[in-house]
């Protein structure tokens, strides 16, 4: 007897699941701003985290030490605006932040905005499966090559959000958040055994690594302006209007946005410390000089963790990613 459908597709019982919920585009684009606050504090936890974000991070404080941190602490100072800025997004009542630009100024202005909103979710979504390729191709030390890695993840997000648009991206980052937290500090403890522990990496390495500012790259001139740009910068996101607004009210949209962003600022000190317990081992003999500085996170993730942690690390990776390539992708469609 022929098995039903849904054994031999597992996945398409997960899309029904979520696409019957879609009772219309409020439903579809907004989740009927029904959403709690855990819910919008791993919303705004997955999408604003990505497989970039580490490899960055730990690559930076790799080469400059702690200060490559401020790759993504830019938004540190940021962050307690946002508790001011997420009810006005809700009190808006638009959809996306292309509407506000037309209702406020003009359909030409929405227009321009809308352009801008896909060209940047176009190059954005690039570099995030870019960082998921880099990533999968060094911990399998080239067993999975970049471009299946890339290829996989796309089929993947574009099914599941075209599926089940907002709903599916949230209940997918319910879960995936904690991921995301697993995948920041799960490599701390393996690599101070390493290296002798936070005694170790300061006799390892000079104590310019231990600064927060280097002038060669991330100079305090760099800090203040990235700082004062990115909170210029973050209203105008066309995903920040649904991380936002999607809540039950003003008070979830607002301890979702904030709270979910002072997460990330933790992961972010995971990241920092992997890059440079990595410059440790390097210093010490135990790993070899590294070509391109992109490369000490998955070389972290191959070398410091044990066969089953280094699954499960790979797994949070991509579910990391997934959650984001969901997000701003419904996002997209949204724009």
């Amino acid at each position: 007897r022929r098995p039903p459908r849904a054994t031999l597709f597992p996945y398409t019982t997960l899309f029904r699941s979520q696409a019957r919920r879609i009772k219309g585009s409020g439903d579809y684009f907004a989740g009927g701003r029904g959403f709690n606050r855990f819910l919008m504090m791993m919303h705004a936890l997955g999408t604003g985290t990505h497989a970039d974000d580490p490899v960055g991070v730990v690559g930076a404080s790799f080469q400059r030490g702690f200060s490559g941190i401020w790759y993504t602490f830019v938004y540190l100072f940021c962050t307690p605006f946002y508790w001011l800025i997420a009810p006005f997004f809700r009190r808006s009542r638009m959809l996306t932040t292309s509407d506000f630009f037309e209702t406020r100024f003009s359909k030409r202005l929405g227009l321009l905005y809308t352009v801008m909103g896909s060209l940047t979710f176009t190059v954005n979504i690039g570099t995030m499966l870019k960082g998921t390729g880099t990533v999968a191709a060094a911990v399998t030390q080239g067993v999975i090559p970049e471009w299946l890695a890339v290829v996989v993840m796309a089929v993947i997000f574009v099914a599941y959000g075209t599926a089940g648009g907002l709903i599916a991206t949230v209940v997918t980052e319910s879960v995936q958040g904690l991921l995301i937290v697993v995948m920041s500090l799960l490599l701390v403890p393996f690599g101070l055994m390493h290296v002798g522990g936070f005694a170790g990496l300061h006799n390892l390495l000079d104590g310019s690594k231990f600064s927060l500012a280097t002038p060669e790259e991330l100079s305090i001139a760099w800090i203040i302006a990235a700082t004062i740009a990115s909170l210029i910068g973050i209203v105008a996101q066309p995903h920040t209007m649904e991380v936002c607004s999607t809540g039950k009210t003003e008070w979830e949209g607002r301890v979702g946005f904030t709270y979910g962003n002072f997460i990330k600022r933790l992961c972010a000190l995971g990241w920092a410390v992997t890059g440079v317990i990595v410059l440790a081992m390097v210093a010490q003999g135990t790993l070899p000089e590294l070509a391109h500085r992109e490369d000490a996170f998955g070389t972290a993730i191959r070398v410091l963790l044990p066969s089953g942690f280094t699954g499960l690390m790979l797994a949070a990776i991509l579910a990391a990613q997934m959650s984001t390539q969901i997000g701003r992708a419904s996002c997209r469609e949204r724009v």
